[in-house]
């Protein structure tokens, strides 16, 4: 029924393309024995004609000085933490949808770069990658967390898989989809694998960020280069709790212009190989109400401009309400603009 798209390369910038809907973090994380976590917008930055988010490399010399026992990584936090990036949408109400990213991941060893759904370390989906893995151009983590059961690797809640012939140092599409009963991870629209436990329940946000805090067991590291990730685009479709189907359905009839578009998990063609000309002629065909009692809706409507056959739905069916029909759909006080706390990741997708 909605939809957030930024596309990080359109002329304006990336940086532009995340002012409307997304915050970019700016809070220090201690890490306990581990080196400490510093969100800086500094290091959300125009990159390559795209948006980069990096975790900062670290001095050698500290490095060396220190080493990476558990007395070292006290000594190097109070020396000063790793500074990273990280985004994250403004909304906090998306429950159930498909979410998508178009990157490159980081080559410097000892990051972690996540993609997921996150309001809380047992509601959380996760795609990671970790720079220091030996084949990290073609393994990926998936998660629904807790990712562990009495401290060791829940193999029923965390799947780790390597794409054979993948490279993730170019560019491909990673996907979500947040399903009642399941979490489905694609690669390049080929499904990866698919995990029943631990699925969310609760409305959530989704967040992209790159960070180290030098955990042996995890992302190793610290940086001694800046370890970048390079994202083209995101496109998040998606239900919530602020605007329901019937409510939508009744809108969109009122206002007198709808037309019928295809499914878009069902779609084999997406913007991932797209121009950005072609990109504009496939989103609208792609946009869909994503889930409806618990299955792919095939029916889903669209707004379009009265009398043109337009369509508004690029930035989504919400805004084009919102904006078009003069409608007033606004979040809960609760959710709007709120920094959620949280604890950054540690051993093994531990709780944020």
């Amino acid at each position: 029924r909605e939809a957030l798209v930024a596309n990080f390369t359109q002329p304006a910038g990336a940086l532009a393309a995340l002012q409307n809907d997304w915050y970019i973090s700016n809070w220090l994380i201690p890490q306990g024995d581990n080196i400490d976590i510093n969100y800086t917008p500094d290091n959300v930055f125009q990159h390559n004609d795209a948006l980069g988010i990096k975790a900062s490399g670290v001095s050698c010399d500290l490095l060396l000085l220190f080493g990476m026992t558990a007395h070292a990584r006290r000594q190097y936090s109070g020396s000063g933490p790793v500074n990273s990036g990280e985004v994250y949408t403004l909304r906090e109400d998306i429950r159930h949808g498909t979410f998508r990213m178009r990157a490159v991941v980081p080559t410097v060893p000892g990051v972690v770069f996540g993609f997921f759904t996150y309001i809380s370390g047992t509601q959380e989906q996760d795609i990671e990658f970790l720079s220091s893995d030996t084949d990290y151009y073609q393994r990926v983590h998936y998660t629904n967390q807790p990712g562990l059961l009495d401290g060791d690797v829940d193999p029923n809640a965390s799947k780790t898989v390597v794409v054979s012939g993948a490279d993730f140092t170019a560019f491909g599409e990673h996907r979500i989809d947040w399903l009642p009963t399941s979490t489905n991870y694609f690669y390049n629209q080929v499904q990866k694998t698919s995990i029943t436990k631990n699925v969310p329940n609760t409305p959530s946000r989704i967040i992209l960020n790159v960070w180290s805090n030098g955990d042996p067991l995890f992302s190793k590291g610290p940086p001694t280069a800046d370890a970048i990730a390079t994202i083209q685009w995101v496109q998040l479709y998606f239900n919530s709790t602020s605007l329901d189907e019937a409510a939508f359905r009744t809108a969109c009839t009122a206002a007198g212009n709808t037309l019928p578009i295809f499914n878009h998990i069902r779609n084999t063609k997406t913007a991932a190989t797209s121009s950005a000309a072609e990109m504009r002629r496939v989103i609208p065909i792609t946009i869909q109400p994503a889930v409806t009692n618990g299955a792919p809706n095939i029916r889903p409507e669209v707004c379009v401009e009265p009398g043109s056959g337009r369509n508004w739905s690029e930035k989504s069916r919400f805004e084009c309400l919102r904006r078009k029909y003069a409608m007033t759909i606004s979040r809960p006080a609760s959710t709007a603009y709120k920094i959620p706390t949280r604890k950054a990741k540690g051993i093994r997708g531990g709780e944020r």
